[in-house]
């Protein structure tokens, strides 16, 4: 079971990261507050994969400075509870899981965007929605529906180019030659037309699962600074931290899970944090390993264990964590032998919260927050139930959109 469970995270994690084109005409504005870009970004001077440096010694997992457990349970409402506030508008699919679809918070409308065929990404702080269109040459399609003000920027002619997400408000992450391993990745600025290139690989980078052809993902932090991904140093499994501005490799911190458990570390929006899942090993010939529990990593090298959940869950795995963009909390869900559980990590008041809400007989499949980092929905896996919470209130309740396809955003409305 717990086998299963593992791989079930690792196709999730895999299908987060998979990447897609979009088709649509965007709308026009009369009123549009930045300039529309006419020409074509250039492409970034191509970038050389760091070599190898001498061997890091782990860093050490110190003795947990744990947060205290706590319920805080929730009841989920089979519709939004009475008074329940909630602004904004959320990016969600169609049945057909063909064409984005806006849902109006405050008044429950639905209205399809753009006749689309694959994914769509927003900003953390809901201002901008991005979208690849088809046609002869590529272009990238913004949307501020606040402002009502859009933006369309040329990717140049090659169509093996796909729209992977946000790295922060201002920058998006395009992967080149997306059919190719490993592919390249460029950095956009869509309102300056600038753009770098990412390196394709870094020192030590681990294979996906462990074997095939394809690199194990590195998570660019929104300053774009530093990498941290899956490694291999000898025989051991880690997580890498690596500096892209001085091309150092920082820290290495061991785990005989790193195939998977440490496969999608987390950034906080300011870039000098992550959460990762780690199982440590309790001993030299990594016969035995530890239970999976949440790690908090800084850009110094430094770690900490933040969580010991073997004090009340056994036979567990851990994974989906989600960081709000106000870095007040961290999601995550507890996948033990019945059912999956969803947590957070207070990292104000430094508690494990335990809402008591979990996924029946499916399981969560990711998660997204509202920009103020105070509210949040749940996608299960069968994309039709959808809950949406309110952390301060510790309220819940169901949302029945008629667009059954999974939510992809939180935008801000007028």
């Amino acid at each position: 079971m717990r086998n299963f469970l593992r791989n079930l995270l690792s196709c999730l994690i895999l299908v987060s990261l998979s990447l897609a084109a979009c088709t649509a005409q965007p709308e026009k504005s009369s009123t549009p507050t930045r300039a529309m870009p006419t020409s074509t970004v250039q492409p970034a001077a191509s970038a050389t994969a760091p070599a190898p440096t001498d061997t890091l010694t782990p860093t050490a997992l110190p003795a947990p400075e744990t947060f205290k457990y706590k319920q805080a349970c929730i009841t989920v409402d089979k519709q939004l509870p009475p008074g329940f506030s909630s602004h904004g508008g959320l990016i969600l699919y169609d049945a057909s899981m063909k064409h984005p679809v806006l849902l109006d918070l405050s008044s429950k409308k639905e209205s399809i965007l753009i006749e689309s065929q694959h994914a769509v990404s927003v900003s953390p702080d809901g201002k901008w929605m991005a979208y690849i269109k088809d046609g002869n040459e590529l272009n990238l399609a913004l949307k501020n529906f606040s402002t009502k003000t859009t933006l369309n920027v040329s990717l140049g002619t090659n169509q093996d180019q796909g729209l992977r997400n946000w790295a922060n408000n201002e920058q998006i992450i395009i992967n080149v030659d997306i059919d190719q391993s490993p592919s390249s990745t460029i950095l956009l600025n869509p309102f300056t037309k600038s753009s770098i290139n990412i390196p394709s690989s870094f020192p030590d980078q681990m294979l996906e699962n462990g074997s095939g052809t394809r690199l194990a993902p590195a998570a660019i932090d929104p300053s774009t600074n530093y990498a941290v991904y899956p490694a291999m140093q000898g025989d051991t499994f880690g997580l890498e931290l690596f500096n892209r501005s001085t091309n150092q490799q920082i820290a290495f911190f061991p785990s005989s899970l790193a195939s998977v458990s440490v496969a999608a570390p987390q950034w906080n929006q300011d870039g000098t944090k992550f959460i990762f899942n780690s199982s440590p090993l309790v001993d030299k010939d990594e016969s035995k390993e530890g239970t999976d529990e949440l790690h908090l990593g800084g850009i110094d090298g430094s770690v900490q264990q933040l969580t010991r959940l073997s004090d009340q869950v056994t036979d567990y795995d851990l994974g989906n964590l989600a960081w709000s963009p106000n870095d007040r909390y961290v999601a995550f869900v507890v996948y033990d032998m019945s059912v999956n559980k969803l947590m957070f990590l207070d990292m104000v008041n430094k508690e494990i919260l335990d809402v008591c809400i979990d996924a029946g007989q499916g399981y969560f499949q990711d998660f997204v927050w509202s920009p103020d980092g105070t509210q949040l929905v749940i996608n299960s896996s069968d994309s039709v139930q959808k809950i949406l919470i309110d952390l301060p209130s510790l309220q819940a309740g169901v949302l029945s959109p008629k667009a059954e396809g999974y939510v992809r955003g939180w935008v801000l409305l007028p």
